[in-house]
């Protein structure tokens, strides 16, 4: 047995993109079902990850530091300028931005 105190995992510790350890094997946490998302959402103070005004309030600051460069990107994902992209890149764009503040989950 060992005397030293086993780390354990908290809820603030499972969210997409995060990284885990178990027993010296690492794990990526890729994707989630529907249920946990929402469950992760309907109990946003418990998990920040999940926290709308959290994840808001990340967005507006660096959308404030990066604006044109944001609206560049974008513009250079709407080639026909329609006004829309899809998903992956919007997210690549996000996370791009997000200097690596902003999680996959947040996304």
């Amino acid at each position: 047995f060992k005397s030293e105190l086993s780390e354990y995992f908290t809820q603030q510790d499972l969210f997409v993109g995060a990284k885990l350890c178990f027993y010296g094997n690492y794990f990526c946490l890729v994707d989630a079902d529907e249920y946990t998302f929402c469950y992760m959402e309907k109990n946003a103070d418990e998990y920040q990850k999940a926290n709308i005004c959290t994840i808001l309030t990340k967005l507006k600051s660096t959308g404030n530091t990066h604006s044109l460069e944001i609206k560049r990107m974008l513009a250079s994902h709407d080639i026909h300028r329609t006004g829309v992209i899809n998903y992956d890149e919007f997210r690549n764009i996000v996370i791009q931005i997000g200097e690596g503040h902003i999680s996959e989950h947040e996304v």
